[in-house]
């Protein structure tokens, strides 16, 4: 396993781009399609929680996460890019994280990752940075520009699978088709995407005991297309909004919420501290008609940090899924904060 420099660390704790056009779905400036979206504080139906006015709090954070699994007659691709903002009082601060791996070359370092000043003060928009530029949002999809890393990711309209919104924050996830341009490649694919809204809450500014603790998420596609997305943690900081255990599984577009999942590790391996990686896993939920089944193997780690008693890491997987009807192969990410 190869270990790497820290490139965005804080991205990982909390939750690009030039090539011709490619049409996913039908394109809005990004003006127009924050016009659509519901006000801050508004209930979508009578009975739901009212969603937090993030701007309304002094302290306050939000993220947008993009996991891309893709191939093309050259290899697979994956593409994790992460953007977060946060308020303290008069302060605001930016970040932008990005990690690739290439299946041929492994992990291939991308220009752009660590903070920068949110000059905007704002904490929905996705700031631009001098890497990366963002247009669109999830109703109607995403344009991700980054001429530094010759890379331009198009995202069809986010379909969304998991939904929770409670007084001390939103925690959304979605997929979508995407193709991205990478230098002369053009690799067809898909996206995960996550967003977290969380008052009272900014890492970028200050420092938070027992955010996580043994968390392990997976952004996985299956050969046919599949979506499949799940984590599993112990109690924590965020784990009341985000879940101890949780995920999706999402076939054409159609999106099944993981009941009774549970993640299991079936080996680990010495880390350099006081705890080991784990690197294989058996993840068992309840569907609509029976028990299914997953088993990841980590095949390529990514070490961001590592102290003497936990570490965060970014890992590609490979393994099976069975969806009831048949096993399918898997390619993906695994993300792990020990």
């Amino acid at each position: 396993m190869t270990t790497w420099r820290r490139t965005g660390l804080i991205c990982w704790l909390t939750g690009a781009l030039l090539w011709p056009t490619m049409i996913l779905a039908q394109e809005v400036p990004p003006d127009e399609a924050a016009q659509t979206e519901a006000a801050p504080g508004a209930s979508d139906e009578a009975g739901a929680a009212a969603e937090p006015d993030i701007d309304a709090h002094d302290v306050g954070y939000v993220s947008d996460r993009f996991f891309f699994v893709g191939h093309d007659e050259q290899g697979r691709v994956v593409l994790s890019l992460q953007s977060g903002r946060g308020r303290d009082g008069h302060e605001w601060q930016a970040e932008h994280a990005a990690v690739l791996h290439e299946e041929k070359r492994g992990w291939v370092e991308l220009k752009g990752s660590g903070t920068f000043k949110n000059k905007e003060k704002d904490l929905l928009k996705i700031p631009d940075s001098g890497a990366f530029e963002f247009q669109g949002g999830p109703a109607y999809g995403f344009i991700i520009t980054s001429v530094p890393n010759a890379m331009t990711l198009r995202i069809g309209p986010i379909v969304e699978h998991l939904s929770q919104v409670q007084e001390s924050g939103i925690h959304r996830m979605g997929s979508a088709a995407a193709v991205l341009g990478w230098g002369a490649r053009v690799i067809e694919g898909r996206v995960i995407h996550e967003h977290r809204l969380i008052p009272e809450f900014n890492p970028l500014n200050r420092v938070y005991v027992g955010t996580w603790k043994d968390f392990q998420g997976f952004f996985i596609q299956t050969e046919d297309g599949a979506d499949f997305y799940v984590h599993s943690q112990e109690a924590g900081r965020l784990s009341p909004l985000l879940g101890e255990q949780a995920g999706f599984h999402a076939i054409n577009g159609k999106g099944e919420q993981l009941q009774d999942a549970k993640v299991k590790v079936l080996s680990r391996e010495l880390a350099l501290g006081a705890y080991r990686w784990p690197t294989r896993w058996r993840v068992e939920w309840q569907a609509e008609n029976g028990m299914r089944m997953a088993e990841f193997t980590l095949i390529d780690q990514h070490v961001l940090s590592n102290w003497v008693v936990g570490g965060v890491a970014m890992g590609i997987v490979e393994g099976k899924l069975n969806d009831g009807r048949q096993t399918h192969t898997v390619y993906g990410l695994a993300e792990l904060l020990m």
